[in-house]
């Protein structure tokens, strides 16, 4: 996502693209230890009836098991038999079945996914505890965020900060994406899959899992991944337009996990990941001399997680992982980045009402950026950024249908200091099948590397006629904290059967955004500075309706207006319009699954967005479709579509490259088959 930010401003080289290379990819952290706890069900168990029953627990909301329809915050579960039965190959794609969510694929490779408006960069993402963002820029790197889907338990999606932020921390500011793996012990035997198509050009991976000691499991997997290219836009200058962009992306993945549980009511869960990825991009010292280079990335991770059950002392878990990637886009970027971080959490009961958890955490991350000659360099070249955190909660239990749980969270970070986050949650059981919940919260994005330290080096690449050769800073060490004050407002409800609707409104208001200021004889790409605010307010409404015992129904819509003011002094004349028409006013999905007979089964997935004038896209409906067969039960043979409706339609385009419509590259309509064999 960096290289394809960067790219943009490099391709079209004007003062205003440059001044929007944070803009439009842009923080801090802090993971929480996610409890080693496994839901009671394995959710691929669950028949389509059951994948609607709001007795599926979650974790994300409050750290403890509550049933979906006790959640009190507009959470979404995507079970793991969903994900496989959509077909997708990547976890940002089976984001798009999330209400709340907007997923753009820019590029073959590069993603944006936000929540409830705004940029990637307000939205925190983990998988099984660990954080997965960069702080160099505050968003995700979506192309390498990935693991054999099949092994993936759940995605648990809560938008919003209200009922979260107390337990997750700094730029959890939108929401919070958590992906949840399968214990071990449920992955035993051996898989294989595979398969390719005109867009996911090929695809092969291997899974096996096996007991290792007495309640000992453990599980390795290998995958491999060839995505063709996107195509290039009617009015691009970076490729020839209406032909394939030099965007394919080549990857391969390894990881494992084990899962011992050594003694009663104690566990030890260990995963790592290793992963290489080679993706075209264009690179050039100017425009007139583009040329084709793969962008070459890397890296890997190392998780450990121990939980233990106290029992009248409570639950005590702990999370602690190593975190290593390297990405280059020649010419123009490198970053090479080291992350430890180590939490300590404890839930203790306090008498029959009360749920008190506490945490305590730092984290240490270094990076190691590239100097001349490359286009973006950044001042100082390296450093460390550590942060500390603790935090505080109580959940009380009113009468014996309502909880309040009021707590804060208390970070330090070395851009703006020390942050104080608290919130309050109320939740209510209204009667048999109906629930209720409000919150209101105080949350922060802090600044990142980007903001803080960027310059354009105009010495070493030609940065136009009318720039003087010179290293310009465009980083404002001065940067503050983006804030927010969240208020939600929620209902759910549910019937016999799994029939349920979930409705959610909220307001937000936000304070010291980021903004990019005019252009002076000093800094003709401008600088950053915290001079906008803005309000947003919308709702969220899902649907599950049960329509057979073999058919099931998913819809949702969202709405969402964003305001945004410029405070006096301001010069930024652009992130008005570019925070405004990035995100769609309207958005809808609707989910069908049939199971026909026990070996057939049909998924399809349409969506509609709004158009989004700020990056020229229209608004579109697409059609994604899986058909699967079983001749054997452990053989399943498919057929997955993605983009049917159109042969090619652009998702997202370069805000700020003033050019007319069709500026954005465009994803072709892929058909693609495959197979999973499964023996223990």
């Amino acid at each position: 996502m960096v290289e394809s930010c960067i790219g943009w401003g490099k391709r079209w080289r004007g003062a205003v693209q440059i001044a929007l290379l944070a803009a439009a990819c842009s923080a801090s952290p802090m993971a929480s230890a996610e409890a080693a706890e496994e839901p009671p069900r394995d959710l691929t168990d669950l028949t389509l009836e059951e994948l609607l029953d709001l007795n599926v627990t979650v974790r994300t909301v409050s750290k403890r098991a509550v049933p979906l329809k006790e959640a009190p915050a507009a959470v979404f579960v995507l079970s793991g038999e969903e994900i496989r039965r959509s077909g997708v190959r990547t976890i940002a794609d089976a984001l798009r079945m999330v209400p709340g969510l907007l997923v753009l694929r820019i590029t073959a490779q590069s993603y944006v996914v936000t929540s409830r408006g705004f940029p990637g960069e307000k939205l925190e993402v983990f998988i099984d505890g660990r954080s997965v963002y960069t702080p160099l820029t505050s968003i995700v790197f979506w192309d390498v965020l990935d693991t054999y889907m099949p092994d993936i338990d759940r995605i648990e999606v809560v938008r919003g900060p209200g009922s979260i932020l107390t337990l997750w921390g700094a730029n959890a500011m939108n929401g919070v994406v958590n992906i949840v793996t399968k214990h071990s012990s449920r992955t035993t035997g051996t898989e294989v899959s595979g398969g390719g198509g005109n867009e996911e050009r090929s695809f092969a991976a291997l899974r096996t899992g096996a007991p290792v000691a007495d309640a000992a499991h453990a599980r390795f997997y290998v995958q491999t991944r060839h995505r063709d290219s996107s195509l290039c836009g009617e009015n691009t200058t970076a490729c020839t337009p209406g032909k394939e962009a030099p965007d394919d992306q080549a990857q391969v993945t390894a990881g494992f996990r084990t899962d011992w549980d050594y003694a009663s009511a104690r566990s030890l869960t260990l995963s790592g990941d290793a992963y290489t990825e080679h993706a075209g991009t264009v690179s050039a010292a100017s425009q007139a001399q583009s040329r084709q280079q793969d962008t070459e990335q890397n890296g890997g991770n190392l998780t450990a997680h121990w939980d233990a059950d106290l029992g009248q002392s409570g639950k005590l878990s702990a999370v602690a992982y190593y975190a290593h990637y390297y990405r280059f886009l020649p010419e123009i970027f490198l970053e090479r980045r080291d992350t430890y971080d180590l939490e300590l959490e404890h839930r203790l009961p306090l008498g029959e009402r009360h749920l008190l958890t506490w945490a305590v955490g730092a984290r240490s991350t270094h990076d190691e950026t590239g100097g001349r000659p490359l286009f973006a360099i950044f001042d100082p070249a390296r450093k460390t950024l550590n942060t500390y955190a603790a935090s505080v909660q109580d959940q009380v239990r009113l009468f014996d249908n309502g909880e309040l749980t009021l707590g804060s969270k208390f970070e330090h970070n070395d851009f703006s200091g020390s942050e104080l986050q608290p919130g309050i949650r109320l939740g209510w059981t209204l009667g048999d099948g109906a629930y209720t919940w409000a919150s209101i919260a105080r949350a922060v994005r802090t600044p990142n590397r980007l903001e803080d330290g960027l310059v354009i080096n105009c010495v070493d690449n030609n940065c136009g006629p009318l720039v003087t050769p010179a290293l310009y800073r465009q980083g404002n060490t001065d940067m503050k904290s983006e804030k927010l004050i969240a208020y939600d407002l929620g209902l759910r409800l549910w019937r016999q059967g799994g029939w349920s609707a979930d409705a959610a409104v909220f307001f937000n208001d936000y304070s010291d955004l980021k903004s990019s200021e005019a252009r002076t004889a000093s800094a003709p790409f401008g600088y950053y500075a915290n001079t906008l605010t803005a309000r947003s307010w919308g709702g969220e409404l899902a649907l599950g309706v049960p329509l057979a015992s073999w058919a099931s129904m998913r819809a949702f819509y969202n709405r969402l207006r964003i305001d945004v003011q410029r405070e006096p002094g301001s010069t930024d004349t652009i992130n008005e319009g570019i925070i405004e028409g990035s995100s769609p006013e309207q958005s809808a999905g609707l989910q069908l699954s049939l199971q026909p007979r026990g070996d057939v089964s049909v998924d399809t997935f349409v969506r509609y967005v709004d158009e989004l004038p700020a990056v020229f896209t229209p608004d579109y409906v697409e059609l994604n479709t899986r058909m699967a067969w079983r001749p054997l039960a452990s053989l399943e043979l498919a057929v997955v579509g993605e983009n049917l409706l159109d042969s090619e339609h652009p998702e997202s385009g370069s805000p700020a490259s003033g050019r007319p419509p069709g500026t954005a590259n465009k994803i072709q309509r892929s058909v693609f088959a495959e197979f999973r064999w499964t023996w223990r």
